[in-house]
């Protein structure tokens, strides 16, 4: 029955570590879920599993985009431990990537700042904000076939009045936008085909909000 498990009694008792019997591999797909499983299930486990590229389903290639689809309260690596020639560095720097998210993921508010779709042509934006710590993410993920090289998100949960330090998950760069700017304008993501970048945000502390725990 596969996901047709997670009902709400269910969930009450359980977390789902194999939340569907389709899909893991194709990225589309499992964004798809994630849309919905965000909104009722906070804590589900996903894997790094990538089947766009050719690969057999037991023998993975790792690359930041399988990371930035896997991105859940419990993350596995797909990889063959019997095998070398994995690229380790940037496996150990997107699970620092996700240890920083992780913390929202779970307890954060969750917004889908795109619609819910399967289409490897789209764009799939969603945001985590922890309005306590003033602080969050923005998360933009192009898909392979898609012909937009840009994307605009509207976040939401932002204070106008607020100043924010932003900093890209991956490259480590920063900068600073006002919370009107943001809510108002948006923030715009450009992206090759197949790629993904989080934004991560935080309150600065010395604005004329008065932000604490920035």
């Amino acid at each position: 029955s596969g996901g047709r498990r997670n009902d709400l009694e269910t969930m009450r008792r359980s977390v789902p570590l194999h939340y569907t019997d389709y899909g893991y591999g194709f990225h589309e797909i499992k964004l798809a879920f994630h849309h919905t499983l965000y909104q009722w299930i906070p804590y589900f486990r996903e894997t790094t599993l990538s089947w766009d590229g050719g690969e057999s389903r037991h023998n993975q290639n790792i690359d930041s985009f399988s990371f930035h689809c896997a991105m859940a309260g419990m993350l596995s690596i797909a990889i063959d431990i019997r095998k070398d020639g994995y690229d380790f560095a940037l496996i150990r720097r997107m699970i620092e990537v996700w240890r920083r998210a992780a913390p929202h993921l779970l307890h954060g508010d969750h917004y889908a700042l795109t619609p819910f779709s399967k289409s490897p042509e789209r764009w799939v934006v969603a945001q985590f904000d922890s309005p306590e710590r003033g602080e969050g993410y923005i998360q933009a993920i192009r898909h392979r076939d898609s012909a937009d090289g840009r994307f605009t998100a509207r976040p939401r949960g932002l204070a106008p009045d607020a100043t924010y330090v932003l900093e890209e998950g991956e490259t480590g760069r920063t900068w600073t936008a006002s919370g009107r700017e943001l809510l108002e304008q948006g923030a715009t993501f450009e992206l090759p085909p197949r790629s993904g970048s989080i934004w991560f945000y935080r309150r600065r502390q010395d604005d004329a909000g008065g932000a604490t725990n920035g």
